[in-house]
């Protein structure tokens, strides 16, 4: 080979190692692109979460909730809110009502939100909407407040309302089972005899499966199971003052 090959041939593997060099670098600069794309929206998901939560709103209340009371059994940390609270459940339900003109209290519970004592009060107006209402357990301001609608009691809603002629008072509902059915007894104005009756001739051959004296919307009824010839079973509401056919639902005897 004489000189002027020998020269070529050196030219030529240098930029054979131009060229493969330049493809690995560039394959590698290629691989540090991807992966710094991947980070930087790896990153910026982390960042959108993050600023998701930074844009609920956040409750500041007047008592604080220290660190070691949220280390403990749920029944230590609910001892430990009590003793923090300056506040009773009743001025906290008080609260809450006052916010929802119309609205009665439906439950209460003494808890911690976002670091503070608070108590989460649910009220419920004449739409049956109800509204978790953030009271503050230190000075009984509102904090904050959700609105729903309660579905179960739009399904009520959808259903018929008996309207008896005996009204079953409040105190009546606030004792024990036995006590109520003893207070539904002396308001009763007619007894289960009667009552039985007045359900079977709703339903004509039918015969008496049970009785129970019972309140139904507010009102003192008797709630009469009858089944007649073909084994249907019928639900009779009987109005516990006057005898009167509230309701009646029928359905198979399984």
């Amino acid at each position: 080979m004489n000189t002027s090959q020998k020269k070529k041939a050196v030219v030529g593997s240098i930029a054979g190692l131009v060229l493969v060099g330049g493809t690995a670098l560039g394959g590698i600069a290629v691989a540090n692109a991807n992966t710094t794309g991947t980070d930087s929206m790896g990153t910026s998901d982390v960042a959108q979460d993050e600023r998701g939560e930074s844009n609920e709103a956040k409750v500041k209340g007047s008592i604080s909730v220290p660190e070691s009371a949220t280390e403990v059994s749920d029944a230590e940390e609910s001892a430990q809110l009590a003793k923090l609270a300056t506040i009773d459940t009743s001025a906290a339900e008080k609260a809450a009502a006052a916010s929802v003109p119309g609205s009665t209290v439906v439950s209460s519970e003494l808890g911690d939100e976002d670091g503070f004592v608070v108590y989460e009060v649910d009220v419920k107006d004449d739409a049956g909407t109800v509204t978790e209402v953030t009271v503050d357990a230190g000075d009984a301001s509102i904090l904050a407040s959700e609105t729903g609608d309660d579905d179960d009691d739009q399904e009520d809603g959808n259903e018929a309302k008996v309207k008896g002629s005996i009204s079953v008072p409040e105190s009546a509902t606030e004792v024990s089972d036995a006590e109520e059915s003893a207070q539904l007894a002396k308001l009763a104005t007619i007894d289960a005899s009667a009552a039985e009756k007045a359900a079977t001739a709703s339903v004509p051959g039918s015969t008496v499966v049970s009785s129970e004296l019972d309140e139904e919307d507010g009102f003192v009824v008797y709630e009469v199971d009858v089944k007649d010839g073909a084994g249907t079973v019928t639900e009779v509401t009987v109005d516990a003052g006057d005898a009167g056919i509230l309701a009646s639902e029928t359905g198979d005897d399984d």
